[in-house]
């Protein structure tokens, strides 16, 4: 899969004797993952206050070119370098107290400037008011272009709550994730062991965090819980395990920015999917988050 760019086509030219063409012929392709697609407007005014961007809001990912055809000649730029690399971005309509600034640069490969990659661009969002806020949503279309390709997405600008997760540096994993796996008699966070009832263990695990916990402890003690991919890969596949019932938990953490609504509860959606790493089958949580949270 590393070399999927590499991968030729196999073609009749009519003779009869088939032969690998266009080997080095790739997809170009220009396209937007919102990281934030919708910023609540109480957040903006926190961030205003507090003098900070919403750090990589959103990506554009660029593919089909070398590094050195977008001019990129170190993997390491200058913000004035990145600046002039980086795809360019238009809203509409154009806010007048909403801003964008070219982050960072992420490249498959840093060593080979000359070879067809993934290149990805991180993109910060700010504020200097909440004008732009004049209804319950505001749709601003965000449009990147580069090389002769373009590619839009949305971002909401609302005056509800507006709670989102972290994204991590594993894409498929965010930074407010945990999964973990335990067998009677196991427990985490300091919750009462569990029995037979994983359902009553995960919401002890929760009250813990919630009620037991004091915030710092609770948030000490949810980073304490394995992350990344080392905690998936260890998540079980079978019902037992040394004649013992196994239970994949997942956990997530829900942030909710503002300076005035209290929030008041949290509700979470997790979306199921396969992957196949080294040949197995595994099965991730992925948490959607909607409704009132809170940090």
């Amino acid at each position: 899969m590393d070399n999927w760019f590499r991968l030729g086509f196999i073609v009749d030219p009519g003779d009869g004797l088939a032969v690998e063409t266009e080997r080095t012929v790739v997809c170009k392709d220009c396209f937007i993952i919102t990281e934030r697609d919708e910023i609540g407007k109480e957040e903006a005014q926190a961030l205003i206050e507090a003098n900070q961007a919403i750090i990589d809001a959103f990506y554009v990912v660029v593919e089909g070119f070398s590094p050195s055809d977008l001019g990129i000649t170190t993997a390491n730029p200058s913000p004035m370098q990145l600046q002039a690399w980086a795809p360019q971005i238009t809203f509409n309509p154009v806010p007048g107290q909403m801003s964008q600034q070219v982050n960072d640069m992420l490249l498959e490969d840093n060593s080979a400037l000359n070879q067809v990659q993934r290149i990805t661009f991180g993109y910060n969002i700010s504020f200097t008011g909440t004008n732009d806020f004049t209804s319950d949503v505001v749709p601003i279309q965000v449009t990147a272009s580069t090389q002769g390709l373009s590619s839009i997405a949305t971002i909401d600008l609302t005056q509800v709550d507006a709670p989102y997760m972290d994204h991590g540096p594993i894409s498929y994993l965010s930074s407010d994730t945990r999964v973990f796996k335990l067998q009677p008699g196991g427990t985490v966070v300091g919750a009462p062991a569990l029995g037979t009832d994983p359902l009553g263990f995960i919401q002890g695990v929760l009250k813990q965090l919630r009620s037991v916990l004091t915030p710092a402890q609770a948030y000490q003690a949810f980073e304490n819980l394995p992350a990344g991919e080392d905690a998936v890969d260890q998540l079980e596949w079978l019902p037992e395990l040394n004649n013992q019932p196994v239970f994949n938990f997942a956990l997530c953490r829900v942030r909710y920015r503002a300076t005035v609504t209290t929030a008041m509860n949290v509700r979470v959606f997790f979306r199921l999917f396969q992957l196949l790493p080294l040949g197995r089958s595994i099965t991730l949580e992925l948490p959607t988050a909607w409704g009132d949270s809170q940090e």
